[in-house]
C-alpha cells in the first residue's frame, strides 16, 4: 500500500460523488442494470454536497487533532545526527559511510511504522507513521544540509573517486525535508489521511452487500468476466475513493 495512485483519483468528475463516508451505492440500481454513472446523473441537484462537506470537515478536524499530537515529533533523535567532517575526499568518504549505516536504522523505523499502519489502519498507527515521516524528513534535511556545507562542488570536482560526488549529489536532494516544519506536518498528515480513506473505502449494493478494496474488489477486477459487473465495481470505486480524496490532492 506504500505508493498509491492518487493521481488517478485527482480528475474523477464531481459528478460522480458517492453517498456516505468511506462507501458508495449507486442509486437504486444493482450491477447487471445501468452503469454506475448513469444512475448518479439521475440524482437530485446538491445530493451530495452534504456528504462532501461532512467528509471535509471531518478530514479537517482530524488533521487539526493530529497535528497537536506529533508537533513535538518532529526532532531527530541525537544518534542520528551527522557529526563533523574535514573538506576532504577522505572526510567524504566516513561521511557517506556513516550516512548509510545511519539511514539503515532511520529508513527501517520509518518503513516499519507505515507497514504497522496500512496493515492496521488505526488513529494510533497514524500518529505513528507520520511521527517516524517526520523523523525520516528530519534525517534527510539534517544530513543533506550538512553535505552541502562541508561539500563543495568546486571541493567534489577533485575527487578521485567519481562515485563520492554522486552519492553526496543525491545527499543534498532534500525532497519533502524543504518543506518548513509545520508544512511538513501537514503533508504527512495528509498523506496518511489519504491512505485510510483509499484502503478503507467500499462498494455498496442495493442489497447492502458491500465490496471492500482487498479482497472483493480485487478478486472482481481480476476474476470477473461480466463488463457491467466489471463497469460497476469500478466507478463505484472511483466514487468511494476519489471524491475523498479529491480535497486532500488538491491540498498537497
Amino acid at each position: 500500500m506504500a505508493d498509491l495512485p492518487y493521481r488517478d483519483f485527482a480528475m474523477v468528475d464531481l459528478r460522480n460523488r458517492g453517498k456516505g463516508e468511506g462507501k458508495t451505492q449507486i442509486g437504486n440500481n444493482n450491477w447487471t442494470g445501468a452503469s454506475s454513472s448513469e444512475c448518479v446523473k439521475t440524482a437530485p441537484l446538491g445530493t451530495f454536497i452534504p456528504a462532501l462537506s461532512s467528509q471535509l470537515w471531518s478530514i479537517m478536524f482530524w488533521a487539526v487533532v493530529l497535528l497537536s499530537l506529533i508537533s513535538t515529533s518532529a526532532a531527530l533523535k541525537p544518534e542520528w545526527m551527522p557529526g563533523d567532517y574535514p573538506m576532504t575526499e577522505a572526510g567524504a568518504e566516513r561521511f557517506v559511510s556513516d550516512y548509510n549505516s545511519t539511514a539503515e536504522e532511520v529508513f527501517y523505523f520509518s518503513t516499519e511504522a507505515s507497514w504497522n499502519y496500512n496493515t492496521n489502519l488505526t488513529d494510533h498507527n497514524s500518529q505513528l507513521q507520520v511521527a517516524a515521516s517526520l523523523e525520516e524528513q528530519a534525517f534527510t534535511e539534517a544530513w543533506g544540509q550538512k553535505a552541502k556545507a562541508t561539500f563543495s562542488d568546486a571541493l567534489m570536482d577533485t575527487f578521485t573517486n567519481p562515485d563520492l560526488k554522486k552519492i553526496i549529489s543525491k545527499i543534498n536532494v532534500l525532497g519533502a525535508a524543504n518543506l518548513p516544519t509545520t508544512e511538513r506536518e501537514q503533508y504527512n498528515t495528509i498523506l496518511s489521511q489519504m491512505d485510510s480513506i483509499y484502503s478503507k473505502a467500499q462498494v455498496c449494493l442495493p442489497s447492502e452487500e458491500c465490496w471492500s478494496l482487498e479482497p472483493e474488489l480485487t478478486d472482481i477486477m481480476a476474476t470477473s468476466r461480466s463488463y457491467k459487473k466489471l463497469l460497476y465495481a469500478w466507478e463505484g470505486w472511483h466514487n468511494a475513493s476519489g471524491v475523498p480524496l479529491r480535497p486532500s490532492t488538491l491540498s498537497l
